[in-house]
């Protein structure tokens, strides 16, 4: 799947595979940043234009501020992910396809 990816290293290649892995079966992903937990419905998996490993989803946090919105994810700054057995509402209503900051994607919900 992702044979020609040129990553930092392997462990942020293994990151954006379990993303690929979760977007392609329909699942969230969980995951922990900044010590906050959330999850999220990935949409896209790539790499922008810094050379920075992004997922592109639709976040949700059960913090009491309860955020939800569409955000880009560093792979690089994850403190854990792992893929939840919930189902992945991807592609969601309002997704619009990430701008040009993603240099080359991976994987996208169709």
């Amino acid at each position: 799947m992702l044979e020609d990816i040129i990553l930092n290293d392997e462990q942020t290649k293994g990151v954006a595979e379990v993303a690929c892995l979760a977007l392609h079966n329909r699942r969230v992903l969980e995951v922990i940043k900044g010590g906050i937990r959330s999850r999220v419905h990935v949409h896209a998996v790539g790499v922008n234009k810094e050379g920075r490993a992004v997922i592109f989803g639709y976040e949700y946090r059960s913090t009491p501020e309860y955020s939800y919105d569409w955000r880009y994810i560093y792979l690089d700054e994850l403190l854990f992910l792992r893929i939840t057995d919930e189902k992945s509402d991807a592609p969601m209503l309002g997704y619009v396809k990430p701008d040009a900051s993603i240099m080359k994607m991976y994987e996208e919900a169709d």
